[in-house]
């Protein structure tokens, strides 16, 4: 959905213009509220909404569940600055908007491959690894951002690299989330350590936007790139230390 919806935006802002694109938008979204409607109803929980904050201290000092919550921030810091400013990124380097969509759709792509291959990563790497990948892997593909110019293979490079990296973050926080909370928390487990993940949305461009007043886009993305290496660095102290208590997750 989010591939093609990039894709369909770039082309339609292209072709139609801002305003009718966002004049299209509405009617894809009338369309989808229409269809909601014909959904079959879910089966109402029995636990109530109160009873279920009842739970919430003791699932903050769940160290896991702490560790999960930093996965997910890094993840949709990522996620924030990237789907935010690869565009601005993009334009700055001359491209149309259908151009734009076109880039910005391979991000999508990294993360539809490794979204399929978490599976057997996890088997293969440690929770820590993965971590470490992800975020080694983000600062590696960031930071060469302000040498590579226009070079429209490397870009594609970039944003499916960016796409992967993201996706192993998402999955494997959600993966912790739903291993370390019962069948009953685990909305308000999720719901815990997704704060994060709104929170990386509201602090993360304020910076990034200022940094990038001051030396440009690219070169913001190279101190973000350095920002995710040295995160990758500290992963041995996030699992060791904050999980001392779970080696098994080690």
């Amino acid at each position: 959905g989010r591939m093609s919806g990039i894709l369909l935006g770039g082309v339609m802002i292209q072709a139609l213009g801002y305003r009718n694109a966002f004049l299209v938008l509405l009617g894809i979204v009338t369309v989808g509220w229409f269809l909601v409607h014909f959904l079959p109803p879910l089966e109402k929980k029995t636990t109530s909404m109160v009873a279920s904050f009842h739970h919430l201290p003791e699932l903050i000092k769940e160290r896991p569940l702490q560790l999960a919550t930093v996965i997910c921030f890094f993840s949709a810091l990522l996620l924030a600055l990237t789907e935010s400013f690869f565009p601005i990124w993009f334009k700055d380097l001359g491209f149309t908007e259908s151009m734009i969509g076109v880039l910005v759709t391979f991000r999508g792509v990294g993360g539809i491959i490794s979204s399929l291959l978490f599976g057997r990563l996890s088997q293969l790497l440690t929770k820590e690894r993965l971590f470490q990948m992800c975020t080694v892997l983000a600062g590696l593909v960031l930071m060469p951002i302000p040498f590579i110019g226009a070079a429209v293979p490397l870009i594609i490079g970039i944003a499916i690299l960016v796409g992967a990296a993201t996706s192993i973050g998402s999955v494997l926080y959600i993966s912790m989330v739903a291993e370390h909370s019962s069948i009953q928390n685990r909305g308000i487990a999720m719901a815990l350590a997704g704060t994060a993940w709104s929170l990386a949305y509201a602090i993360g461009p304020v910076p990034f936007s200022q940094l990038a007043d001051l030396h440009g886009v690219a070169n913001a993305f190279l101190a973000v790139g350095l920002l995710f290496l040295i995160t990758g660095s500290f992963a041995k102290f996030f699992f060791h230390k904050i999980l001392s208590a779970h080696p098994k997750m080690r």
